[in-house]
């Protein structure tokens, strides 16, 4: 089978970064990113706010969640790929509801960097632990894209890799 988008994404992000065994992909649409993580071994709870065909997929409206889908708050976080749309309130809203210390990690666009709205309303609240930008594009995209963590409270300088 020919690595696809996510499958390769996905890899490139474990073969660099430890996340912890407990995954939200709160945006998972057909579950493509869920699926891999799952092959990996990971323990994955999948939503997003229409099941556009993964069986796995629980329809919730995530801006609208206030609990964690696990039975534990330790070794949990968030890795998904938002719509562009909702970036900055998926990042906040996560950062609110997740306990302290605990990983948000998006794949968007690097032009998600840019702008007065995201510098005010995302980094300049001081959350953006570390970006890791691919080197090269994605299968099936024109578009550059990195993968964004952030961590509350975060006592870090922000950097900045190439994958």
């Amino acid at each position: 089978m020919k690595p696809n988008f996510y499958s390769i994404a996905i890899d490139k992000l474990l073969e660099t970064y430890p996340v912890p065994r407990n995954i939200w992909d709160c945006s998972c649409e057909q579950g493509l990113l869920s699926k891999r993580l799952i092959e990996k071994g990971y323990n994955v709870f999948s939503s997003g706010n229409s099941n556009k065909g993964y069986e796995l997929c629980h329809e919730m409206d995530f801006l609208k969640t206030t609990y964690i889908p696990f039975d534990t708050l330790d070794d949990v976080c968030i890795i998904t790929k938002p719509n562009a749309k909702v970036c900055g309130s998926y990042i906040n809203h996560a950062l609110d509801i997740l306990p302290l210390g605990a990983l948000v990690i998006f794949l968007m666009k690097t032009n998600m960097l840019e702008g007065d709205e995201q510098l005010q309303n995302i980094y300049r609240k001081g959350y953006l632990r570390h970006v890791f930008q691919f080197s090269d594009r994605l299968p099936g995209s024109s578009d550059a894209f990195a993968w964004f963590i952030f961590q509350k409270p975060n006592y870090r300088e922000t950097t900045i890799d190439w994958i």
